[in-house]
């Protein structure tokens, strides 16, 4: 169980591999980087208009967090979600399958307790 555990922790929803990827493709292959010029318009080439580094901060925090809503919201459709169950519940089942019961806190005063008695036979 505490290999599971371990495991279990490890886990994240939002890949960042793919995310960088993913980021790399629409800032440079889609020209989203050149939107941080002084150009009034939203350019996708580039023009003599410098780039503004603030502003080059802020789409690129924008980018990464819509890369980061929709790999979320994926995983979460009904359809993913019943073929790809998530970790967490997998490590419930295995729970409940073995009969532990466990507590686990994720701060001073405040946790979870899993009980392993499965309702079946």
């Amino acid at each position: 169980m505490c290999n599971e555990l371990n495991e279990l922790q490890n886990c994240k929803v939002i890949n960042p591999n793919f995310t960088l990827l993913l980021y790399a493709v629409v800032m440079i292959g889609f020209g989203v980087e050149y939107w941080t010029s002084h150009s009034p318009n939203l350019e996708t080439e580039f023009y003599d208009s410098p780039l503004n580094n603030l502003l080059f901060f802020f789409v690129t925090t924008l980018v990464i967090y819509i890369i980061g809503i929709v790999q979320y919201v994926i995983r979460y459709l009904p359809f993913v979600y019943s073929k790809l169950p998530m970790k967490h519940l997998e490590f419930i089942d295995l729970c409940s399958m073995t009969n532990i019961s466990m507590m686990i806190f994720d701060e001073s005063f405040h946790g979870y307790y899993i009980h392993g008695r499965s309702p079946y036979g």
